[in-house]
């Protein structure tokens, strides 16, 4: 049940969390119109519409927040807790009064028991400090707390623009940071008293506790330059947050930093050293000066929004791979162009390097940990990235690189993508409409291997991009080399993950090296470069309006000394740099030949009989690549079969060419260009032609001309 008072022209208080059996109600925030005089009094009760008079015995937290015109809070006797501050608890957290610039003074009704005011301050159980007023008067800038006080709440000072040199007792207790790095105008602290070996302490202008723990550098300390004492193991939170005068320090004594420690420091160079073992969120985060990190730290965990929107930081080194990387640890670090990439390294969260100054992303060669090993938009809208290499990245099907929904969306000069062996896709399938490269795709160089997905959707989605419409990028699918990592090695279901929209198309050159196509391989608009030999296994991507031609040329010949005689060659025209051949029978060393040539298994040592399968090693524009033939690949084609390159217009059937009804003749050529056989019409018969590669060229009586390319066996 919610309560509302609406007197004209004043304050409106809310209410809640009524209690009708005790009569009692809490204060959940207000409206309206500050009041003129600048002096609030929190009200002590409230007459519900119901009938009821009910007591405000609590402020609820943020009821009091954003008070921007008044300067003096009264608080009644019938309040018993202020947000998390209650009598007899510890901590105590007040979670109201932030924004309150005018404020001067709290006053407490005498009757209160459990809140009073000390020097204009709210206290709790007459020693616990909850608040200092934002606009307190100080002398000068000096301000003594009493020496009754024994605690200091979290927030107490933030917001304080009025002291300058802040002066302590020695016996107490500070709850994390007490809002002191919050507070706007603090210089330098002074300490008072006698104390115990958990008192505080002042050392080079460091407010430390217990000789062990740094609690605040005053934010306007005019050093440029600290070193942490070797007796401190710990940085408390805030603790040198907006210290912009500080340039450098050493923490080789320290090893843990409380969040946002350093948040808007002036630090340009920093190392975190190996004792360093955990960080708080938001550890530099809007340190806009710092220009390089480097860790020291084994297994170190980069917490949430760690550098977040430091934008000078231009490298981060590390001796070690780190561990894990949190949400947005570095968001917006626009100059940001070197870091270790590491598939070691788990992600948790997103956006860890979203809007970052990247050219280049390149994974080290280490394998992965099994943990995720990006997020989603993980390099989103980094404006200047022109490549991301995890090729390196050694894994298995149980360790693969997982990619999620907006990977790299954004990304308008992102032109050159290269994927692990194996690269998951499921995360993907988690969120439907959120391509893991956006709707915004400019990738002309993909590198893959195999991949895995279990409903496969949309990654590459293409939209105009300057005077660009029409999107041809090079796909290279490399998955045969996965065969002794996982039996599911041949999964590279690309058919739904290139798309084009407003205009745009795209169609995608695949350079597979499959002995056999994938389930759900077949793109509408993409042209298939498969290995020799095997265009009959693509047929399914022929019938669907594809473009399906052999990268090389390959003939298996039984000699006479029983030998398995294996020949490769280009193709022609060449679709691709093919070259770097190797040839391995069975499981042994394979043989070299460069662009083109012959094997014979005797050279390794076997006869035909004992030949199971050829791999077939070679690169696709300098891209490793191999396919592995089974022994039934030669066992059962004939010498007068034919492998057809691509019909363009021409059907070959046996020894039998038909080039269309239009056409006036066909023309056949051996490899060094020379007429073989030539026959009016618009078919042939090839009865004397010996094995080998041939060129078959059809004119139609229009003179338009289309070309096939073969292979007699």
């Amino acid at each position: 049940m919610l309560g509302i008072l609406l007197p004209a022209n004043a304050i409106i208080w809310r209410y809640d969390n009524f209690n009708k059996s005790k009569k009692q109600c809490t204060l959940t925030g207000w409206g309206g119109n500050q009041p003129s005089s600048g002096k609030l009094s929190v009200p002590a009760s409230y007459k519900h519409t119901d009938g009821v008079t009910y007591s405000v015995v609590a402020i609820e937290p943020h009821a009091l927040d954003n008070l921007t015109e008044v300067t003096e809070i009264t608080i009644p006797a019938t309040i018993t807790r202020i947000g998390d501050s209650k009598s007899g608890t510890y901590p105590c957290r007040p979670m109201n009064f932030d924004n309150c610039p005018a404020l001067k003074k709290f006053i407490v009704n005498t009757s209160n028991k459990y809140f009073s005011t000390i020097n204009d301050m709210l206290y709790i159980d007459d020693d616990y400090l909850l608040a200092v007023p934002q606009a307190i008067p100080a002398g000068g800038g000096s301000f003594a707390l009493p020496s009754v006080t024994r605690y200091i709440s979290e927030s107490a000072f933030r917001g304080n623009s009025t002291v300058t040199t802040l002066t302590l007792p020695r016996r107490c207790n500070i709850s994390h940071n007490g809002g002191l790095n919050r507070a706007k105008s603090i210089r330098s602290y002074v300490v008072t008293g006698s104390g115990s070996s958990y008192s505080l302490s002042v050392v080079d202008g460091m407010l430390i506790e217990g000789g062990e723990r740094i609690v605040s550098c005053p934010p306007k300390n005019p050093a440029a330059t600290l070193t942490v004492p070797s007796s401190v193991d710990r940085i408390e939170e805030y603790a040198f947050a907006n210290t912009t005068n500080l340039k450098s320090i050493d923490l080789s004594a320290v090893s843990k930093i409380g969040k946002r420690a350093f948040q808007n420091s002036g630090l340009i160079n920093l190392t975190i050293p190996g004792t360093v073992t955990s960080m708080g969120m938001s550890t530099f985060e809007g340190s806009e000066s710092l220009q390089t990190i480097h860790l020291e730290s084994v297994k170190l965990t980069i917490p949430a929004r760690f550098a977040k929107s430091c934008r000078s930081l231009t490298r981060v080194t590390s001796e070690n791979p780190i561990d894990l990387i949190d949400e947005a640890a570095f968001k917006n670090c626009s100059s940001l162009a070197e870091f270790p990439f590491s598939a070691s390294t788990a992600i948790y969260g997103d956006s860890v390097f979203t809007s970052c100054g990247f050219t280049k992303v390149i994974y080290s060669d280490d394998r992965t940990n099994g943990s995720t090993t990006a997020c989603e938009h993980m390099f989103s809208l980094c404006r200047s990235l022109e490549i991301i290499d995890a090729s390196a990245v050694r894994g298995t099907e149980n360790s693969s690189f997982d990619l999620y929904p907006y990977f790299a969306s954004n990304c308008l000069k992102l032109t050159t993508l290269k994927l692990p062996a194996f690269t998951s896709l499921w995360k993907t399938t988690e969120a439907p409409s959120s391509p893991a490269f956006g709707y915004a795709c400019v990738l002309n160089h993909i590198e893959m291997g195999t991949l895995y997905t279990i409903e496969n959707r949309p990654q590459f989605c293409y939209s105009p991009s300057g005077s660009t419409l029409n999107f041809k990028p090079k796909v290279y699918i490399a998955v045969t080399a996965n065969r002794k990592y996982s039996e599911d090695y041949n999964c590279w279901a690309i058919g739904p993950m290139f798309q084009a929209a407003n205009g745009a198309t795209v169609s995608p050159q695949v350079y597979v090296d499959s002995y056999s196509p994938s389930v759900d391989y077949i793109c509408p608009t993409a042209s298939y470069f498969v290995p020799g030999g095997t265009l009959h296994k693509y047929s399914e991507a022929s019938s669907a309006g594809c473009t399906v031609r052999h990268n090389f040329t390959i003939q298996f010949e039984e000699t006479d000394d029983c030998d398995l005689k294996v020949t490769v060659g280009q193709v022609y025209p060449p679709t691709a740099d093919v070259s770097d051949f190797k040839i391995a029978f069975n499981d042994l060393e394979p043989i070299g030949i460069g662009r083109e040539g012959s094997v014979l298994s005797g050279s390794s040592g076997l006869v035909l009989g004992y030949v199971q399968e050829v791999t077939v090693s070679y690169t696709v524009d300098g891209i490793p690549m191999s396919t592995i033939y089974p022994k039934e690949h030669w066992l059962y084609g004939g010498v007068d079969d034919i492998t057809i390159d691509n019909a363009g217009g021409i059907s070959v059937s046996g020894r039998h060419i038909t080039g269309g009804d239009d056409c006036a003749s066909i023309t056949v050529y051996n490899m060094t260009g020379a007429t073989v056989w030539h026959e009016e019409g618009n078919e042939t018969y090839l009865p004397g032609l010996t094995p080998g590669v041939y060129v078959a060229e059809a004119t139609t009586t229009a003179g338009r001309k289309s070309t096939c390319r073969f292979m007699l066996r």
